[in-house]
């Protein structure tokens, strides 16, 4: 039999029993939402390991994580302690802090200047304020951006000083290089800082926003940043809880990292200071296994789901022939075969397949970009679906036509049904 007239005869079907195909492409919409959803949500949580090694890449092997046992949403007085605790350790091991946020200096551009960064960076710029520049800030301790390869345009290692001459010394993003250059001068009139640029960052350097490990973990290009070292000693009350999720030991020999760590951790406890020192390695398992709970309803909730459009989709499929079962009857009496009726049944449900995965991927793309950032992923999880959704149609295309094939032509030619 031809596969035109094949076609014609499955969109002839689908066009009198409607109701059945129509309810079919929602129940596959619904099972793609779920399953995109399930995943999505599985390796969007394990993305912070994938974005973390990405970042890190060999480096994260000299790298060894400081976990504060103590932690509480509001501030108290044990991070002033934690706070001099690592002022003194840091004295004698490689211990990096850092986190983000915003400088807001002095402008000192002329009105051509400020055009231009209008025009290629409008977020430095405030509309309402426009004497002041709004640049993001990485302050960090140069012991851990160099242990991540983190180096200016010639290569060489960063060496900022906290305060030297009355000025902070920093490093700026190869972006804002455009505008500000070596030893120039930027200004914070409401705290009294200046601040002296001595490197530029090296194009297309990328750091975390919040935290390595974090719950959201997402790279930031730091071309429009400014670097500024660590001084822990100028911060005070709650400023000292900026620090507590991100400090490192920033091993350059993997050799002597046992040594380090245990005399940090028996300094800690002499200093009643509640830490534990995770490798990379532990501290990304640690991740996974905190979410390993969400992680198995994720996959139950795809087992129930996969067996529901199974079973559904290949009830709709039976009573959709069934419904006026001498069909297949008159098909087998004008010398259809079995094969035929069968490939019939597969393109009926590759047709819903076919409008599923279109009304799925609309629905994908207006859900997820807006909140977030991993569009690799949601490809790929999506793609794998999609597959998974194909082997599905098959499986239930088999299904309705055993099923339906119980029935004798003769018995189908009188119009007899299972009920």
């Amino acid at each position: 039999m031809k596969i035109g007239n094949l076609a014609y005869l499955c969109m002839l079907h689908i066009y009198n029993k409607f109701k059945y195909f129509f309810i079919s492409i929602l129940l596959m919409i619904a099972g793609v939402m779920v399953f995109y959803g399930t995943f999505y949500t599985f390796l969007f949580s394990i993305s912070n390991v994938l974005t973390e090694r990405k970042l890190l890449g060999a480096y994260r092997n000299d790298l060894y994580k400081i976990n504060s046992d103590y932690i509480t949403f509001a501030y108290d007085s044990y991070y002033e302690k934690y706070r001099d605790f690592l002022i003194e350790q840091r004295k004698q091991y490689p211990i990096g802090i850092y986190w983000t946020t915003s400088g807001i200096f002095t402008n000192q551009f002329d009105s051509q200047t400020i055009t231009q960064m209008q025009n290629q960076y409008p977020a430095l710029l405030d509309a309402n304020i426009p004497n002041q520049l709004i640049i993001p800030t990485l302050v960090s301790d140069c012991c851990l951006l160099n242990s991540v390869g983190i180096t200016d345009q010639e290569g060489n290692t960063l060496d900022l000083v906290t305060e030297q001459n009355g000025y902070i010394e920093i490093a700026i993003g190869s972006g804002l290089s455009k505008w500000i250059h070596i030893n120039d001068v930027l200004t914070i009139d409401a705290l009294g800082k200046q601040y002296i640029v001595k490197s530029i960052l090296s194009d297309n350097t990328k750091w975390v926003q919040d935290g390595l490990l974090d719950n959201e973990v997402q790279l930031v290009s730091l071309d429009y940043y400014i670097v500024e070292p660590v001084n822990l000693s100028a911060c005070n009350g709650e400023d000292c809880t900026l620090y507590v999720n991100n400090v490192f030991l920033c091993e350059t020999d993997a050799s002597d990292a046992s040594t380090d760590i245990a005399a940090i951790e028996d300094n800690a406890k002499k200093s009643d200071v509640y830490i534990n020192i995770l490798s990379m390695k532990q501290a990304e398992h640690s991740v996974l296994k905190d979410n390993n709970k969400e992680y198995q309803f994720s996959l139950l909730l795809v087992v129930i789901m996969f067996i529901t459009v199974v079973v559904v989709i290949s009830v709709l499929s039976i009573l959709g022939w069934l419904a006026d079962s001498h069909d297949i009857g008159i098909l087998y009496a004008n010398g259809f075969s079995n094969k035929d009726i069968f490939r019939i049944m597969l393109y009926e449900n590759l047709s819903k397949f076919f409008f599923a995965a279109c009304a799925s991927y609309i629905w994908m793309c207006a859900a997820t970009t807006k909140y977030y950032d991993q569009d690799n992923y949601k490809y790929i999880v999506f793609l794998v679906i999609l597959i998974l959704l194909f082997l599905l149609m098959i499986l239930s295309s088999i299904i309705a036509y055993f099923i339906v094939n119980q029935l004798s032509p003769s018995n189908l030619l009188k119009g007899e049904r299972f009920d």
